[in-house]
């Protein structure tokens, strides 16, 4: 019996927020990873990002409330933040969608790790 279209749709759609998941948990291992190394100036510039968009964005909604959590975790032990960064709970991968971590990773490394994550992705769906 073939699956109804509406349930090939329904697969396609969550297999497409597992690849976009797994790509953000690839992204945010690198990030945290980075951060690690070197957390000063990936902290401050994280802060400052806030500060800017609040000046930008006055006001409650939009990002506000993820933001007030980031710099909670910010202001935090840094393995909590690091920890969280990687999470695959859903609070987390909710809060990855609006992360202040710009500049972390280089567009050469972000693009790099996207070109690396699609093929593997590509010859595990082969195999498949």
């Amino acid at each position: 019996m073939m699956p109804k279209p509406a349930e090939v749709e329904k697969v396609k759609r969550e297999h497409g927020h597992l690849r976009a998941e797994e790509l953000s948990i690839r992204l945010f291992t690198s990030m945290a990873d980075k951060i690690r190394e070197s957390p000063e100036p990936h902290l401050s510039n994280a802060k400052r990002f806030i500060e800017k968009w609040r000046k930008d964005h006055p006001g409650p909604g939009g990002a506000t409330y993820y933001f007030n959590r980031w710099e909670l975790l910010l202001d935090g032990p840094l393995n909590e933040l690091l920890d969280f960064m990687v999470s695959p709970s859903q609070d987390a991968r909710d809060m990855r969608q609006a992360a202040p971590f710009v500049h972390v990773l280089s567009n050469k490394e972000r693009w790099g790790i996207m070109r690396n994550f699609s093929e593997e992705w590509r010859r595990r769906e082969h195999y498949a």
